[in-house]
């Protein structure tokens, strides 16, 4: 399962442990750097994001919106 550190409770933390949305680590991708890392993942719940959509279900992504233009977001369909 996915796990990341979190600066707001400065310690790891395996997403899901509470809500039961876990996130099955599928891959990780490390950039050259060696400083960035991407997680491909399979949603194991309802959604990943801790906030809802204004029906009140929980995101399924926590990128549902994308830069329109310099100043401007706009909500995606499905992340």
């Amino acid at each position: 399962m996915a796990t990341f550190w979190s600066t707001s409770r400065d310690e790891l933390w395996t997403k899901g442990e509470t809500s039961g949305d876990y996130l099955k680590l599928v891959e990780v991708l490390v950039d050259c750097d060696q400083d960035a890392l991407i997680y491909r993942v399979i949603p194991q719940g309802a959604g990943a994001c801790h906030t809802r959509d204004a029906e009140g279900n929980v995101r399924r992504s926590c990128f549902y919106r994308r830069l329109d233009s310099p100043h401007t977001l706009v909500f995606v369909a499905d992340p």
